[in-house]
């Protein structure tokens, strides 16, 4: 199942360049494959590695799309993979990358929380950026 998504991400993405839609599938596609993978405190493979990676494709695919698009919903959607990316980073105790992802994460965090329409869900993911 995991090298059919795998091959399958690939696929797309040499196909998703010109599509916001696409590009958002994609980023969401890398990260509920990385979830399977090794998210934090969710039933997963135990494969923190790969899920590093796959993480990392959806906080790229996610950060770009934020800078098209800075909509509210693609910070909703850039803080949901900073904060998984975060928590596996401090699992495996990558403190370097995690000095860099943390922040970033609060920062989005913070900006979300000043939009007077941000939804639940979004302040929910903030708080689980603060706890980090």
């Amino acid at each position: 199942l995991v090298d059919r998504s795998l091959e399958y991400l690939r696929a797309l993405e040499r196909d998703a360049q010109g599509s916001v839609e696409l590009r958002r599938d994609l980023a969401k596609g890398w990260e509920r494959l990385a979830d399977v993978q090794g998210a934090y405190l969710d039933p997963n493979l135990g494969e923190h590695a790969q899920a590093l990676e796959s993480y990392r494709r959806s906080l790229a695919l996610r950060e770009e799309l934020f800078r098209e698009r800075p909509t509210l919903e693609h910070r909703i959607d850039l803080l949901r993979v900073q904060v998984s990316l975060s928590e596996v980073l401090l699992l495996r105790e990558a403190l370097e990358e995690a000095r860099i992802v943390v922040p970033a994460a609060l920062r989005n965090a913070e900006a979300m929380l000043l939009e007077s329409t941000a939804p639940a869900n979004g302040r929910r993911l903030a708080m689980s950026a603060y706890l980090n």
